[in-house]
């Protein structure tokens, strides 16, 4: 038979123990949820690279079409400056002649601004792929081997 004193401790030992279970329960049921909240982060940043990356190769090829549109640009230039200077050549020395000759110097200033512009636009397209390699790698480097998956 138990004493009072005795029923009172076991009691107060049991709602210890309930609360001891809810805790443990509590702080399972958090640690569950901080790793949904990262396994959720990891997912939008994963997301975001692959917009990135899917934004980069439309840039590239952007860029793509624009240097073959500036090569055919200077391509044709280059045969109008050809033409031009043939016409030049055999055209006697009067306002015909001296009409071509500016044309031929506006069809070489176009074709340098045609020449230098496609320059440019190979270097930004250098520095684009080398700034979405470099986002592509950190973004590994802060994913981890997984991807971002859960272990």
């Amino acid at each position: 038979v138990e004493s009072p004193l005795q029923q009172q401790a076991r009691l107060l030992s049991m709602q210890a123990k309930a609360q001891a279970r809810t805790a443990q329960a509590a702080r399972e049921q958090a640690l569950q949820a901080r790793a949904e909240a990262n396994k959720a982060a990891m997912a939008q940043a994963h997301s975001r690279v692959k917009a990135a990356e899917a934004q980069a190769k439309d840039q590239e090829q952007a860029q793509a079409r624009a240097h073959a549109e500036a090569r055919e640009r200077a391509q044709k230039l280059a045969k109008d400056m050809a033409r031009a200077r043939d016409n030049a050549k055999y055209t006697a020395q009067s306002s015909a002649a001296a009409s071509a000759t500016v044309h031929v110097d506006e069809l070489t200033r176009d074709a340098t601004s045609v020449t230098d512009w496609d320059t440019k636009s190979k270097e930004r397209l250098r520095k684009l792929r080398s700034d979405n390699a470099d986002m592509v790698r950190s973004m590994e480097a802060f994913l981890g081997p997984t991807g971002g998956a859960a272990k």
